[in-house]
C-alpha cells in the first residue's frame, strides 16, 4: 500500500501472509523476506528486507516497508520473496503486486 509521507517522499508497505509447507526445514528458524520496487519502466529503484531476518512459523505475516523519494511516480511494481536469512536462496515463489498510490491490495503466498 503506497502512501504519501510528505511532498517529496512516498511510503510503500507490503504485507504478505504465508503458510509454510509441512516438510519445510525453516519453521522456527530465521529467514528473511526481500521486497524489490520497480518503476513503471522496469527499473529497480529500491530493495528492502528485514535487517536481521525473522523467525518463521508454520504460518504468519511479514510486512515490508520502504520510502520512495520520487513523488512524481504514481504506479510502481513490488516483488516480494521469502529468502534464506542471508538472502542468497529463495524459499518461496515471488509475489508481484502492481501498486497505485492510495490503493490497498491483499495477496497471500
Amino acid at each position: 500500500m503506497p502512501t504519501s509521507t510528505n511532498n517529496k517522499e512516498r511510503q510503500i508497505k507490503v504485507t504478505v501472509n504465508y503458510t509454510a509447507a509441512v516438510s519445510i526445514l525453516t519453521i522456527n528458524k530465521t529467514i528473511n523476506a526481500v521486497m524489490k520496487v520497480y518503476a513503471p519502466n522496469g527499473t529497480l529503484i529500491k530493495t528492502s528486507s528485514f535487517p536481521n531476518g525473522f523467525i518463521a512459523k508454520h504460518s504468519g505475516t511479514a510486512q515490508l516497508a520502504t520510502t520512495v523519494k520520487d513523488n512524481q511516480i504514481q504506479q510502481l511494481t513490488s516483488v516480494v520473496q521469502f529468502m534464506t536469512k542471508d538472502k542468497l536462496q529463495p524459499l518461496s515463489n515471488s509475489v508481484m503486486v502492481k501498486l497505485v498510490f492510495g490503493q490497498k491490495i491483499v495477496n497471500k503466498v
